[in-house]
């Protein structure tokens, strides 16, 4: 009991930490997405035109990926604080949460899978790293990234719901 409890108070230690972060990191990023106009500058991004046909939707709609940042922090965050106090609705919500994290990781690998097979994407990249070796090795680790986040997700979600974590919970 006493080694489930640590864990369920280092996970929440740590995601108040992160989204405490990363709440004012997309609260500041916001500020700057609303203090200019980013989104409409994108054609006039060097080599826009080659960036593969994800990064133009994302940049239209910046503010609205920064709002959504900022909703999915103060969750994480109230979550977090009910993991302290050992509710069950939050153990429920991370679960949800860790779902929805793995979902958008396993979308960036596939998003990026997508982006650097495109011919267009591949002149870009041979623009930006000035070789086609380095941008490979970037792409490598981006892939190994988003494999490793979705399978802590998954393995986060499978903690959760084991006997000894879920009676830590009223």
């Amino acid at each position: 009991m006493k080694k489930a409890e640590s864990f369920v108070h280092s996970l929440a230690t740590v995601f108040i930490t992160f989204s405490v972060v990363m709440g004012l990191g997309y609260f500041f990023y916001g500020l700057l997405v609303c203090g200019s106009n980013i989104g409409s500058e994108f054609a006039n991004i060097p080599h826009a035109d080659n960036m593969g046909p994800i990064t133009p939707f994302i940049f239209a709609h910046l503010l609205f990926f920064v709002v959504s940042g900022v909703v999915f922090e103060i969750i994480t965050f109230a979550a977090s604080i009910g993991l302290l106090s050992h509710q069950d609705w939050a153990r429920k919500t991370f679960l949800v949460l860790f779902a929805f994290l793995g979902l958008k990781h396993f979308v960036f690998l596939a998003s990026c899978l997508f982006q650097v097979f495109s011919p267009r994407v591949e002149l870009f990249y041979k623009l930006w790293f000035h070789s086609l070796i380095l941008s490979w090795i970037v792409f490598a680790i981006s892939f190994l990234f988003q494999l490793a986040s979705v399978g802590l997700y998954v393995w986060l979600c499978q903690r959760l719901t084991q006997k000894d974590i879920r009676s830590v919970f009223k």
